[in-house]
Formats: C-alpha cells, sequence, structure tokens
C-alpha cells in the first residue's frame, strides 16, 4: 500500500526541514505525524475520535512542537 497525497507531502516537508534547514529534530517529529496519517481522521459518524491511537500520537507530536518551537 502506498502513502496518499497528504502523508507524501508531510514526508516531503520533513526532508526539506532535514536537508535544507539541517534540523534533524524536527523533520523527525514531522516524519513521526506523517506515519499515522493513514490511520489518523477527523471526528464524525464515519470517523475517528480523538482517543483513536493515530490522533493522540499527533496530539503528542503537536504540543511538542509547540513547546519546543513556538512558546517563548
Amino acid at each position: 500500500m502506498g502513502v496518499g497525497p497528504l502523508e507524501a507531502a508531510i514526508f516531503t516537508v520533513a526532508r526539506v526541514v532535514q536537508e535544507k534547514y539541517n534540523d534533524v529534530e524536527l523533520s523527525e517529529k514531522i516524519f513521526q505525524i506523517a506515519s499515522q496519517c493513514s490511520s489518523a481522521g477527523m471526528d464524525g459518524a464515519d470517523g475517528w475520535l480523538e482517543d483513536h491511537p493515530a490522533n493522540i500520537k499527533i496530539t503528542e507530536i503537536n504540543k511538542t512542537l509547540i513547546k519546543d518551537y513556538l512558546d517563548s
């Protein structure tokens, strides 16, 4: 099974961060988010809930990114 367009785009962003900006730590976090895309989804009747493991992982990574890169 291949990756979808969103997952592929996120992988590309991670590669750009790693290769152009030499930020391996940030690119690894982006790769982690991309690797959860196929299992994650939005809430709804046919979707996933916030407590779905992939959504939990993405939320944890997002909180870490905010703390590490946006909080002063």
